[in-house]
């Protein structure tokens, strides 16, 4: 749906954006672990209702979930999380990434998805804001724009690629293998499988 030269300069304009919008709002996340996704949720909104700034940020799994916000409430809230028996593990990142804090890099990020065109496309994608497929081009400014300011549903993903689009297994390509895992605690069943960078060939 979009060219390697636009989708390179789409990620650098929503990268600085963020960063912009980061430099305003500093922020924090952490991944809270062991427990439901509810159980979590509830923290989130006990420490809402005291007044701080924190909202989950990703459905990562059914046993793990993003929270993001200011420095202080994440801080807080993993503490209390950990009280009642959860691990947790802070992000290395200075941003509430995919919370209302994003909010300033909006016009940025809509201005820069304007002048991008998007092609209609031949098979569906699934979005992870709202784990639902899309077919044609017409809906990624929107949700690329709620993307931004609105948590991730990765932990439905999976189940749509499976269930609705009949993905019998699941590439992780890039660095790392965060997603392959994800998906195998997801899905044990299906296979996922991660292809990194390939190895240099000899001269």
């Amino acid at each position: 749906m979009l060219s390697a030269a636009d989708g390179a300069w789409l990620v650098g304009e929503r990268g600085r954006a963020m960063a912009a919008a980061a430099r305003q709002r500093p922020g924090a996340m952490a991944a809270v672990m062991g427990g439901d996704p509810a159980q979590v949720t509830a923290l989130v909104e006990a420490a809402r209702a005291d007044g701080a700034g924190l909202w989950v940020a990703n459905h990562n799994s059914l046993v793990q979930t993003v929270i993001a916000g200011s420095r202080t409430a994440v801080a807080a809230t993993a503490a209390r999380a950990a009280e009642a028996g959860l691990r947790y593990s802070v992000l290395p990142v200075t941003a509430a990434c995919h919370s209302p804090c994003m909010a300033p890099a909006g016009t940025a990020l809509r201005r820069a998805l304007e002048l991008t065109d998007f092609a209609t496309g031949s098979v569906p994608v699934v979005a992870n804001v709202d784990a639902r497929a899309h077919q044609g081009g017409g809906h990624w400014r929107e949700l690329s724009a709620r993307q931004l300011v609105g948590p991730i549903r990765w932990a439905d993903t999976p189940r749509v690629l499976n269930e609705e689009l009949d993905a019998t297994a699941f590439l992780d390509i890039g660095p790392g293998a965060t997603l392959a895992g994800l998906a195998r605690r997801t899905l044990p069943e299906v296979p996922a499988h991660r292809f990194a960078a390939p190895a240099a060939q000899p001269a």
